[in-house]
């Protein structure tokens, strides 16, 4: 996958490519209707109040090759000059990347920069073609910061405080 990310769009072995992506055609339709929701809850802010800091994060490093494989689509999309499909595509890769790394860890919010990042050298890549859209406005348009870091820092605060019980009492204890 990485190869295809890299190689130039001329050189992409469009048949291969396809016929790979025909292998994960149901995931990556979840992904896109995903992204289409109004809001994503992770259901982690219940699990860091049990668990704190041992919590497991299972689903996380999966999205980063869920983002690959949305990427190497976009790719096939700009390389067979379908414009807006790839500018879909890469729609669905922001929105995994913002919802990734709001989530209420700061490993959430590292995993879902690294995701936008790849999605961002498609993008370089999309409006370098022949067809290539004009994407000013609609990457002004995105929010600053792109992930906040605030929930994932409340997050492992939720965390910590699981972890060490008694850890809020203190805190809240002008004499501690």
């Amino acid at each position: 996958l990485e190869k295809w990310e890299e190689m130039p769009l001329a050189d992409l072995p469009r048949d291969e490519v396809r016929q790979l992506l025909d292998n994960y055609q149901e995931p990556l339709q979840l992904i896109d209707r995903a992204a289409r929701c109004e809001r994503c809850d992770w259901g982690l802010s219940g699990r860091l109040r049990k668990q704190g800091i041992a919590t497991l994060l299972p689903e996380v490093q999966p999205l980063r090759a869920a983002l690959r494989f949305l990427s190497i689509r976009a790719r096939l999309e700009m390389a067979g000059g379908h414009i807006d499909r790839a500018v879909r595509t890469l729609q669905t890769g922001f929105v995994l990347a913002r919802d990734v790394g709001e989530a209420p860890t700061l490993i959430n919010s590292l995993v879902g920069n690294a995701i936008a990042f790849i999605a961002a050298r498609q993008v370089e890549e999309l409006i370098q073609t022949e067809k290539g859209p004009n994407l000013y406005w609609a990457l002004t348009d995105l929010p600053r910061p792109f992930i906040d870091l605030r929930r994932p820092l409340q997050g492992e605060r939720v965390a910590a405080y699981a972890t060490f019980p008694g850890l809020a009492e203190i805190a809240a204890d002008p004499r501690a």
